[in-house]
């Protein structure tokens, strides 16, 4: 009989009770939010609409694919943390073999990835602030390069002080709540106003009838498939914020509750994400077409401002600048917080004997530093990035690790999680069907690459992810 006494932890110096009521918990619901600042900020903002103004309306079905199988992709790498208190990267650890050889495949590449990476999302703040400004009668001598660059540099350095400030996740959940809030409401206002007939939608919401399937297209399917819901390090930071927020403390007590809780918790991201994503290509997916050329970085948010103006009005310009400044900040803090976590895991982990004095918040500071140095050089003092660089970050971290990820994370929890913490066995079975998928998506990304399968190489993934 399920123990319905309430159940309290301390948790930051305050005592927590897990929430019961299905007020309290949708009160108490925090890591998903942070995870769709992610997910929606590095797939929906920028890359979504560059493949609307590809297909149309014809990618519809693909954020509701990637949802479905992320969900479980995720769920797995954060079952691990939800049952024993520990991260992933312990997990990995912990795993048969040469201790640290999974982290070593996974999590150290990011270290170099991340120095680059961590570019694009103030740049899009930027561009939208410099976007709202010139609708507002502001001129820029210089086309408004160091207005971006100068709004840049703001969130850059938002993004490095909040994750390690004193309230630390407690702040980072808080923005990312609010911001999310915002995107909502934006998408949703410009979405209904531009919602295709109802038969039309429905046609493009299944696999099976989207675009005429076509061999050299695959390259742009496969990275949307790949980048709609975030890559792997966004999963991977999700079972950090599942630890912050004290659900393996509640676990010890109640772990089958704590699970409920945890699993609407995951499938709040996984709602919100896709819709969204959907109602951008709503938008974007009926005009930008109109653009005859396939506009990159962060030309496709003024770009797809101004258009909006057309059908909609004014006022819907500054709807979709408020929206993309809002979900590309939330992005930024949230990927500094997220992604310093888990490498700061990574490397506290591998190198446990020389680090022993060295504290988990000494190494994340050193990690949040190296990424904002690599902001500020490539986003504000304007070295250019390396181009083959970042597409193959890119890749690496929306297609080519989902299979491994998905593959490590199921393993963890049939090896290292006794049967009945590891969550019903349809979960890890629906698990190993998301990452089969992924391994196809993968491999034909791969074949492509190689030129076993024809693919269209008009536009670059480093034009793509490019701000």
């Amino acid at each position: 009989m399920e123990n319905t006494k309430d159940i309290y932890i301390t948790l930051n110096d305050k005592e927590v009770k897990l929430p019961r009521t299905f007020k309290e918990k949708c009160l108490w619901l925090g890591p998903s939010l942070v995870l769709c600042s992610i997910a929606i900020g590095s797939g929906e903002a920028i890359l979504t609409p560059y493949f609307a103004s590809l297909y149309g309306l014809g990618l519809l079905w693909v954020p509701v694919m990637s949802a479905l199988c992320k969900v479980f992709v995720t769920e797995r790498l954060a079952r691990y943390t939800l049952a024993t208190g520990e991260s992933f990267v312990h997990g990995l650890y912990n795993l048969p073999g040469p201790k640290g050889w999974a982290i070593v495949i996974t999590f150290i590449p990011w270290i170099f990835i991340a120095f680059f990476l961590a570019v694009g999302w103030p740049l899009g703040v930027g561009a939208s602030v410099y976007g709202a400004l010139t609708y507002a009668g502001v001129e820029f001598a210089d086309g408004g390069n160091i207005c971006v660059k100068l709004i840049a540099l703001i969130v850059i350095l938002l993004s490095m002080y909040l994750p390690v400030s004193k309230k630390g996740y407690a702040v980072v959940e808080l923005i990312c709540k609010i911001m999310i809030a915002i995107v909502v409401v934006c998408v949703f206002i410009c979405g209904i106003m531009l919602f295709p007939p109802i038969n039309e939608f429905i046609s493009h919401i299944v696999p099976w009838n989207f675009v005429e399937y076509k061999p050299t297209e695959i390259a742009n399917i496969t990275t949307a498939i790949g980048y709609s819901g975030g890559g792997v390090m966004a999963i991977s930071s999700y079972s950090y914020w599942v630890r912050e927020k004290g659900y393996h403390l509640f676990g010890e007590k109640d772990y089958a509750a704590t699970s409920r809780v945890f699993g609407m918790d995951l499938a709040l991201a996984y709602i919100i994400q896709p819709i969204c994503a959907i109602f951008i290509i709503i938008c974007a997916g009926q005009i930008l077409p109109q653009v005859g050329d396939v506009p990159n970085g962060r030309d496709i948010i003024l770009i797809t401002a101004n258009m909006l103006g057309t059908p909609l009005g004014p006022w819907a310009k500054w709807v979709w600048l408020i929206g993309a400044a809002a979900i590309l900040f939330s992005t930024s803090v949230a990927v500094f917080d997220g992604w310093s976590r888990a490498l700061a895991d990574a490397i506290k982990t591998l190198f446990n004997k020389p680090l022993a004095n060295v504290s988990m918040m000494t190494v994340r500071k050193a990690v949040i530093l190296f990424m904002g140095i690599g902001g500020i050089l490539f986003a504000v003092v304007g070295l250019s990035t390396p181009g083959t660089f970042v597409s193959w970050g890119s890749v690496l971290e929306g297609i080519i690790f989902y299979p491994i990820f998905g593959t490590l994370a199921i393993i963890i929890c049939l090896k290292l999680l006794p049967k009945e913490k590891q969550g019903g066995k349809w979960l890890t079975v629906l698990a190993c069907l998301a990452t089969a998928y992924f391994l196809y998506v993968s491999i034909s990304y791969l074949m492509g690459t190689w030129g076993i399968i024809p693919i269209t190489n008009e536009h670059s993934i480093a034009e793509m992810v490019s701000i």
